[in-house]
Parts: C-alpha cells; sequence; structure tokens
C-alpha cells in the first residue's frame, strides 16, 4: 500500500447540480504497466501520484485494476470543478523540470500512452467520499434516447443505493465510445460489495432493469473492478 498524501472528501455531489449544468467532472486516466516491470513501475506509479498531490493544486485517486482489466492496468481519479483552469494548470506542470523527470520515470514502465476519458457527472446516490473499491459498470446509449437512458441510469443507481447502501455515481462521457453511461459504485471492501451484489435481485431493481431494452445496446455493457492504493 502506497503512502497517502491527500484525501478530502468528495462531498455530496448531487448538492450541486443546477437545472442546466452540472458543475462536477471527474478526469479518468487509465495506464497498463509492463507485466514484467509490475514492481519497479507501481512504485514508480505511485511515486509519480504522490509527487503531485504534493505538487498540484487538485488531489488524485489512484486504483489498481482487480477484475476486467488487464494485468498490470492502474487508473487515477481526479475532481475537476474547471476543465479550462485544470489544462491550464496541467500546461504549466508540464513546463516544470521536476514533473517532467517525475513523467519519464515512469513513462518507461508503460505499455502505451494514458488513455484519458472525461466525466461528467449526472447524478450521486448517497454521500461520496474516496473509497477503497469501486465496481464500474458502464453501456453505450442508444443515441436518439440518451436522455432517458440518463433518466433510467438514475433510477438503477437510487435502488441500488436504497436496498444496500451502495454509492453510486452516474457519469457520462462523448469522448472515446460517444453516449457511454457508466456507475461508478463505491464499496469500503471487498466484501462489501459482495455483501451488496445478494441484495440485487429484489423485484424493485428487476424491474428498473427490466426497462433498458430500448435504450442501451445491451451488447456494450463492461465492468471492471478496482481497489484503491493511494
Amino acid at each position: 500500500m502506497a503512502t497517502q498524501v491527500k484525501a478530502k472528501p468528495l462531498g455530496a455531489l448531487n448538492q450541486q447540480r443546477t437545472e442546466t449544468k452540472l458543475i462536477m467532472q471527474i478526469l479518468q486516466t487509465i495506464s497498463k504497466i509492463r507485466i514484467d516491470s509490475l514492481g519497479p513501475g507501481m512504485t514508480a506509479y505511485t511515486n509519480a501520484v504522490n509527487w503531485l498531490n504534493e505538487n498540484a493544486s487538485f488531489d488524485v485517486y489512484a486504483y489498481a485494476g482487480v477484475l476486467g482489466y488487464p494485468r498490470g492496468t492502474v487508473a487515477t481519479w481526479i475532481r475537476i470543478e474547471d476543465y479550462g483552469l485544470f489544462v491550464e494548470e496541467h500546461a504549466s506542470l508540464q513546463a516544470d523540470d521536476r514533473y517532467l523527470a517525475v513523467a519519464s520515470s515512469v513513462g518507461s514502465y508503460f505499455v502505451e500512452n494514458p488513455n484519458d476519458t472525461l466525466w461528467d457527472i449526472s447524478h450521486v446516490a448517497g454521500e461520496l467520499e474516496p473509497s477503497n473499491v469501486i465496481a464500474q459498470i458502464s453501456v453505450q446509449a442508444l443515441p436518439r434516447q440518451l436522455g432517458k437512458a440518463k433518466l433510467w441510469a438514475i433510477k438503477m443507481a437510487d435502488s441500488m443505493n436504497r436496498r444496500d447502501g451502495t454509492i453510486t455515481v452516474v457519469a457520462t462521457t462523448d469522448w472515446g465510445t460517444p453516449n457511454t453511461i457508466r456507475w461508478f459504485c463505491h464499496y469500503e471492501s471487498l466484501d462489501s460489495l459482495e455483501a451488496c451484489e445478494d441484495n440485487l435481485v429484489g423485484s424493485d431493481h428487476l424491474f428498473t432493469l427490466n426497462g433498458s431494452e430500448e435504450l442501451v445496446n445491451s451488447s456494450t455493457i463492461q465492468s471492471e473492478l478496482t481497489r484503491r492504493i493511494i
């Protein structure tokens, strides 16, 4: 387990919505460490994340893939309230020799360049703080049904939160694969995740699930499991 530098609560994000625009976004960056260098690669990765937490204004939370991702996958979560300001700060970091040295030290262990996805948060079911385990489920909405699909996704999140207290973020993105909806389900441990899975068979939850046939392309469903390392 890497040393945790900063871990500010993200707060009740569902209180930050307005009728026209949601303030909050999440930048998720996926990287893959070479399988023959997992040890030193993970050390360099956590050192890089800790350096950012010590020198940047934003907080970085790091996770390692458990299931659904190729071995060696790591991911960062950055809460963003103004993407333009974030890009400006990131550009200034790229002009900092210290940052470039840290990036170079970890980049040599990657299989390929990291992949960024900017998620717009539509809803949060529960009080959100950085958790130890995140289960991610994503699906692509049918383009003409995106609005209704978002409402359906929110009902699904509320159903999970109501039944077992699962804190669930509903987010969408048009970057990479357009019209993608993702649930980020937060748990304290793998044991708590397994306990919650047993509760997802209630009639109300199954009824909500069955309402998705005309809203999303079920063949695009993907799921991943990650655990927090910073």
